[in-house]
């Protein structure tokens, strides 16, 4: 079997060819990825067929009444999950071992519990969209090993629910602090509303909620998340000995640790540039999936630490329930 992310129906020469397996709550993003350059939505899914006939004609797209059909089309690239929790584990894992990549706006699975169903799947689903793999996170990667070790970060993440789970933010985040710091010794969360596993991965509202990464070695990171009526938005400042580097989809900040700017926007350091960043949630997942896409010639992306993260989603939600530090390692070591 080839490996994660990899088509086995052609090279990735021109737009990727999606199919989209959602809700109607997903109209809107929906019709901004359809209307990136790189993208063409050629196939629309979903569990209620009047929702699914009027976002396949919203989008110029084919209706199909299951997401193993669409993976097994050879007029489709790769599959986009926005609504995984409309389907049974039994399909959620038949669609990972075919040998076509199978993309989602959150984690599969999102609870502890459900690992056991997915452990022997070779497979995860691509996450999408990946800070941690985006150009415009890469792309400042030289300011970044300016300011010297990272100290502590801190994580902003913000949507409204058509554009995101709960879940699916976290996961975003955690999966950028587990790059960067590796698996924490303790957690600590504030504010979560939705802490019933089958909450916390549909796209409903949530107030903002904190939770704190504290690592052995004195290291920090912190993660908000707020789903909605807010304007997208992800935000992350990292720091470190010799300054700051403020990150978002709009914006590339670095500060030195005299408090001069040495740098911004896309001036980037060696005058490599960047494209204008995408702003609105649909031009984000767009661009992200096309840059995936055009990868896929060459080497894969580093995969997300999918046991680690779950051992974290679950401390965040039971630390937030109890108002007790939790430890992720103990978690994981269930697995």
């Amino acid at each position: 079997m080839r490996p994660m992310g990899e088509s086995s129906s052609r090279q990735p020469r021109g737009p990727l060819r999606l199919a989209v397996w959602a809700d109607d709550g997903a109209r809107s993003l929906l019709q901004q990825i359809a209307g990136h350059e790189g993208v063409e939505l050629v196939m629309v899914g979903g569990t209620r067929p009047t929702d699914v006939r009027s976002l396949a004609d919203a989008a110029a797209a084919k209706v199909v009444g299951d997401p193993r059909e669409a993976l097994a089309s050879d007029a489709v690239d790769a599959l986009l999950l926005l609504a995984p929790e409309t389907l049974e584990v039994a399909t959620l894992r038949a669609m990972l071992e075919l040998d076509k990549p199978l993309l989602s706006e959150r984690p599969i699975p999102v609870r502890i519990e459900d690992w056991v169903d997915f452990e022997s799947v070779p497979r995860r689903p691509v996450p999408v969209p990946r800070i941690s793999a985006s150009r415009h996170w890469l792309a400042g990667g030289d300011w970044i090993e300016a300011i010297g070790p990272v100290e502590a970060m801190h994580v902003d993440l913000r949507c409204h629910p058509e554009e995101g789970s709960l879940a699916g933010r976290l996961a975003d985040g955690l999966d950028l602090v587990l790059s960067r710091f590796g698996m924490p010794a303790q957690i600590a969360a504030f504010g979560m509303t939705l802490a019933d596993p089958p909450e916390f991965q549909h796209r409903r509202p949530q107030p903002p909620v904190t939770m704190t990464a504290a690592f052995t070695d004195g290291r920090w990171a912190t993660i908000s998340v707020a789903i909605g009526p807010y304007p997208w938005h992800r935000g992350v400042e990292l720091l470190g000995p010799d300054g700051a580097v403020r990150w978002n989809d709009r914006s590339i900040e670095w500060i030195g640790a005299d408090g001069t700017e040495r740098g911004s926007g896309t001036g980037l350091p060696g005058g490599a540039g960047l494209d204008a960043p995408a702003t609105r949630p649909g031009a984000v997942f767009g661009e992200f999936l096309h840059r995936w896409w055009l990868r896929q010639s060459g080497p894969a992306d580093p995969p997300m630490p999918h046991r680690e993260l779950l051992a974290c989603l679950e401390a965040t939600r039971l630390a937030s329930r109890t108002g007790s530090l939790e430890d992720p390692g103990g978690l994981l070591s269930l697995l």
